[in-house]
């Protein structure tokens, strides 16, 4: 994994570092646990999404009042939103990109 900024927190020490503490748990090298995270994150988006969905789904069988549907729509949009803005920061910042050797 070539990563200035996963370097730097290497040398630096820093424990908080969730690729860092796969790869150590794991015993494995960093770009297998940089894998390792991203299938993480695209296993917990896949959830949310279908999490709105059995949430729409419970909305229409319990017939809610307008103002409850507005809000859980808008909770629901907000929540797509920080996944499709995740999923594009994670796939375009230098910083999680796995180097393929």
């Amino acid at each position: 994994m070539e990563n200035n900024c996963f370097t730097q927190e290497l040398v630096a020490g820093e424990v908080a570092n969730l690729v860092s503490l796969i790869s150590k748990e794991e015993g494995c090298s960093y770009n297998k646990a940089a894998k390792i995270v991203t299938q993480m994150m695209v296993d917990n988006c896949k959830e949310m999404q279908l999490a709105a969905i059995d949430l729409n789904e419970y909305c229409k069988i319990h017939e809610l009042p307008t103002a409850q549907k507005v809000a859980i729509e808008h909770y629901i949009a907000c929540c797509n939103q920080w996944v499709s803005a995740s999923h594009t920061f994670h796939s375009q910042s230098p910083r999680f990109q796995v180097v393929h050797a």
